[in-house]
Parts: C-alpha cells; structure tokens; sequence
C-alpha cells in the first residue's frame, strides 16, 4: 500500500520545479551582434526593406534627388572600391585587423624611412577617438541584441476561495506569458540596425576628420623641414656676402657702411633659421602627438613637397563627394533609419497576445482543477496615432537634413576649390616666372659684387627679392597642400587613397 502524499506539498514541488526549470532554461536569443557593415557608404545605405515606403517622390528636390540616389545602389558595387578603400573599410571596421607599428628608437623617437600611408595606418588603428567610436558602434550590437528578445514568461502561485465556508480553498500555479505580434522584435531589431548604421557613418566621419588633420600636419612638417633647408641656403649665400664684403673693405675698395650691412643681413637670415628650426619643432611635435608618439625626426618623413597631383575639376569632385563624404551617408542612414521607425509604430497597433494557464488543487474536494485565459488589448482609442505621426514628420525632418547637408557640403567644396585655385596659379607664376628670375638676379649681383661691379645696396637688393620670393613659394605651397587635403577629404571620404608623396 503506497503512503499517502500530501497535495499540498505536492503543489509546492511543483511550483519549484517549474520556477527551477525556468530559470535553467535558455531563452531563444533571435538576434545576434551585428557584423560590422562595410566602410563603402553607398552600399551602407544600401541596406533599405523592400517592403518599405518609397524614399522620396518626384515633388521632393532635385539636390536631395541627386544625394538619395545612393541608397538605391545595389551590394555588388562593393567590387568596384579600389584596394586602398578595402584597406582603410578593414582598419575602421576592425582596428587590430592591420596594425602598422612606426619603427621607433630607443628613446622614443620615431626614426627611420616613414611614409604617409604608414602613418595613416598607424592613426586608423589607434587613435583612441576612432578606437571610441568602433567601441559605440559595437555596443550597439548588444541593444540589437536586447530589442530582438521576446518578453520573459511569468509563473507563480495562486490561491482561491481561502477559509471559504471554513475550508483550506485552492492553492496551485499559474503559468504564462505575452505573444509578441506584428513582427516588432524583428521592427525592433531593424530600427537598431539603422541606428549601427549611423555610428558606423559617424565612426567614417571621424576617420575622416583626423586623416583630413595627420595630411594637413603631414605637409606642415615637410614644408617646415623644406623651409629650414631654404634659410640655411640663404644662410650660407649671405655668409659669402659677408666674407666678400670683409675682403673688399681689408683691399680699401669699399666703406665701412656695406660691411656693417652685410652682417646684419647675415644675422638677420640666422635668426631666421632659428625660427623656421623652431617651427620645424613644432610641427613635427604636433605630428607626433596625433599618432601618440613622443616625437618624430624630421629625416624619417619620406616624399617631396614639390610633388602635388591634379586633382580634376569641380563638378567630378563633387560628385565623388556625393557618394563618399560620411557626414552625407550619416543623413542618409537617418533617413533610412526614420522610416524603419515609421514601421515599427505602424506595428506598434497590432496588440499583443497574453494567455495563462493555472492548475489548482482543491482541498475540499479533493479535487485538481484547471483554467486558461487568453486576451488582448481592444485597440479602440489609443491606435499609436502620435507615435505614427512623429515618425512620419521625423522622416521629413531628415530628409530635409540630408538636402540641407548637400547644400552645406557644396559650399564647403566651392570655398576650398576656390581657394586652392587662386593658391595653384599663384604657385604656377612663382614656379616658372618669378623665382627662377629672382634666382638669376641674386645670382648677377653676387658675381657683379665679387667683381666690384655692383654695390652691396644692389646685391643686398637682390637678396631680399631673393629670400623673399621663395618664402612666400613655400607660403604659397603651404595654402595649396591645406586646400588640396581639404578638398581630398570631401571628395574621398575616410578611404586611404595615394599621394603624391607616397
């Protein structure tokens, strides 16, 4: 004869076991971290449901018309990026995929043959504002994750008709949980997807933005080290004026006034020195200091100066900034992103289904009963109508952001495309008319000096046009290489393209 079992301690093992068994159990996960999409903004944007509402009507501009275009690009256009874009696409998406370790001394200084494609590695790969970017970016994978989870089950104990007409009543568990409908996990999951494909846009932006600031420090210290090299020429041309001058006042052939002269320029070109070598410093500091470097020597920058490529005409130029700047694919993702949120509140509406199931055990009766229940909220006044119409108002507010962008960025180019013209014509005029003279003419003096034809008043003349002529090429060099890495930034996006220098 089997003991008799109490029901009640039954009913408690089994709400333990239940309550044991949920808590063992792993939840299916429907979401996974995304993988990180690629660098190339076109096909970023590409990323658009096909279920979803057209983007943009033939009402809407014609400049936005021209910059949404881009979302409409199918994935395939990934083969047509050139190898450097696949190797800056690989070092944003995954700093410690490619690495390029500067070859440094043992006091901290970078020395040996660097060129600008090393640094530009070297910055993509671990400049901590990038670093802190992709790190946004992949945290966004969690809240991917988390937005795809349906909600979790609900069990307890539940009790009925206790010291009714002095009986125990019912004691048992309940089990049960809420069906999420309409697809809004997976919604859900989309809206987050747009919004990793934003920080991966404003991760590119920041790429962007310090590729654009390594160039520009780039060519500062190679000009700077050029600007040295120049004084120290003028330097030496004035010492020979010096020593020539000294000479002809020992032979009685001159005064005093021009030997006193010659030394003041020759002073004069020194101190020079000094500071074009102090300037120098501090330019190859600053370059060290956005690679996170202690220092840099000025013989370890590779490339000349002189050698600046053509950059093309405006509108190709614009075009290509069009289809690369990350600021626009940045607007263009919102925009994306606003309407994957105008299909999660539409399905928002769509009620949820909750059911429970209990299983009571009666101690009157001796009795076990059970009960379910289903039912869902009557969508009869609250349809979503303001979440749905915030959406719908937010997507014409980022579309509207995305053609003010377009604007800004062609007044941007316009201005740096400007600029850098004036910078090239007035590098072209010194280039091949007035430095070459200004040498011919500094180099007839010093002989018409050496041969007591010329007076120190002409040669130091010459001189001054001479030193003056090729500060202001470098000067002028400096504004067209600023110009010049302006305008590849715009044009280029954060893609690590040749240059002249490499």
């Amino acid at each position: 004869m089997r003991p008799q079992q109490n029901p009640m301690l039954t009913i408690i093992c089994a709400c333990a076991c239940a309550v044991s068994s949920l808590g063992c159990r792993s939840l299916p996960q429907k979401g996974t971290p995304p993988k990180l999409i690629s660098a190339n903004a076109k096909n970023r944007i590409g990323l658009i449901d096909e279920a979803a509402p057209p983007l943009r009507t033939s009402s809407e501009s014609p400049v936005a018309q021209v910059a949404f275009q881009q979302t409409q690009d199918e994935s395939d256009n990934d083969q047509e990026s050139d190898q450097a874009d696949l190797i800056a696409t690989e070092i944003v998406n995954d700093p410690a995929a490619v690495h390029t370790d500067l070859p440094v001394s043992s006091d901290g200084t970078v020395a040996g043959t660097v060129l600008l494609v090393d640094l530009e590695q070297q910055l993509l790969s671990s400049h901590p504002e990038i670093l802190e970017a992709q790190s946004k970016v992949n945290a966004l994978g969690g809240k991917q994750l988390q937005a795809g989870l349906a909600p979790n089950p609900t069990v307890g104990i539940a009790t009925e008709d206790i010291n009714a007409n002095d009986g125990a009543g019912r004691y048992g568990i309940y089990f049960g949980r809420q069906v999420v409908r309409g697809g809004k996990l997976e919604l859900a999951q989309s809206v987050v997807q747009s919004e990793i494909e934003v920080a991966q846009n404003r991760l590119d932006e920041v790429a962007q933005r310090l590729l654009i600031e390594l160039r520009r420090r780039y060519y500062n210290a190679l000009l700077a080290v050029e600007t040295v090299r120049q004084t120290n020429e003028l330097t030496e041309i004035l010492q020979q004026s010096v020593v020539v001058s000294e000479r002809l006042f020992e032979a009685e052939e001159i005064a005093k006034a021009p030997v006193l002269r010659s030394q003041v320029e020759f002073q004069r070109a020194q101190l020079m020195v000094r500071q074009a070598e102090n300037q120098q410093t501090a330019a190859l500091r600053q370059l060290a200091s956005l690679l996170g470097q202690s220092e840099i020597s000025p013989d370890c920058l590779a490339g000349d100066v002189k050698d600046v490529a053509f950059l093309g005409d405006f509108e190709t130029l614009f075009d290509r900034m069009l289809e690369n700047h990350p600021s626009l694919t940045v607007a263009l993702a919102d925009v994306e992103r606003s309407r994957r949120e105008l299909s999660r509140q539409n399905a928002v509406a769509i009620p949820n289904v909750t059911w429970q199931t209990t299983l009571l055990y009666d101690f009157t009766t001796d009795e076990t009963v059970g009960a379910f229940q289903i039912g869902l909220p009557l969508p009869t006044s609250n349809r979503n109508q303001g979440g749905i119409l915030q959406a719908q108002q937010n997507i014409q507010t980022s579309i509207h952001a995305a053609d003010k962008k377009v604007l800004q960025l062609r007044d941007v180019l316009t201005n740096a495309w400007t600029n850098y013209v004036d910078a090239r014509i007035q590098l072209e005029a010194l280039d091949n008319e007035l430095l070459p003279k200004a040498e011919e003419a500094l180099e007839l003096a010093s002989e018409g000096y050496r041969q007591a034809e010329t007076d120190f008043l002409e040669l130091l003349s010459a001189q001054q046009l001479f030193a003056k002529t090729r500060l202001g090429y470098l000067n002028t060099l400096r504004q067209r290489w600023q110009y010049q890495v302006e305008i590849e930034g715009l044009v280029s996006g954060c893609c690590v393209e040749a240059n002249g220098l490499q």
